[in-house]
């Protein structure tokens, strides 16, 4: 099922993130995204989008300072995508748990 496919796919983002490999990484959890967004899941694509912004924004330190700016800038596009979605379905508990 799709819903089931996405959560594969942000799980092994994860997981090659963990490894290092983070342009492996970056992939899955976009295609992770896209699944759930076929899914219209919008809380899923919410959180996601949160781990996406969180994946950015653990790179911050890893890059060189020319592109430091850059991720950080991406993490929190990420996040504010995030909460807009939550914000819009008016699920103010799960904003914690994002």
């Amino acid at each position: 099922d799709v819903p089931g496919q996405g959560s594969l796919l942000n799980n092994i983002g994860l997981t090659y993130q963990d490894l290092g490999n983070f342009e492996m990484a970056q992939r899955y959890l976009f295609q992770g995204l896209e699944k759930r967004k076929l899914a219209g899941d919008s809380m899923a694509v919410a959180k996601f989008l949160n781990n996406i912004g969180l994946f950015f924004y653990a790179q911050e330190p890893k890059v060189g300072p020319e592109l430091r700016e850059a991720m950080f800038d991406s993490a929190m596009y990420y996040y504010n995508k995030s909460l807009e979605i939550v914000t819009l379905l008016d699920e103010k508990k799960d904003i914690s748990s994002l």
